[in-house]
């Protein structure tokens, strides 16, 4: 979600796309602080996934003309 939100106030794939990404890896960093969760790498991946699958609809969606 926050992908679409970002590709839809900058029209732009790149800067949704890391932003995205470094957003994953700060919230894993502050559930580090917090009793009764835990930090893993592995939960950036489960992210990057669905960043990717929002990157693909996207393109879908341009290529479709669907989004101008």
């Amino acid at each position: 979600i926050l992908f679409f939100c970002l590709f839809f106030a900058f029209r732009k794939i790149k800067p949704s796309f890391l932003i995205s990404y470094f957003y994953s890896f700060t919230d894993e960093f502050h559930q580090h602080f917090i009793p009764g969760r835990t930090a893993r790498l592995r939960d950036t991946f489960f992210d990057l996934a669905g960043i990717i699958i929002g990157l693909l609809i996207i393109k879908f969606l341009l290529k479709k003309s669907i989004l101008k």
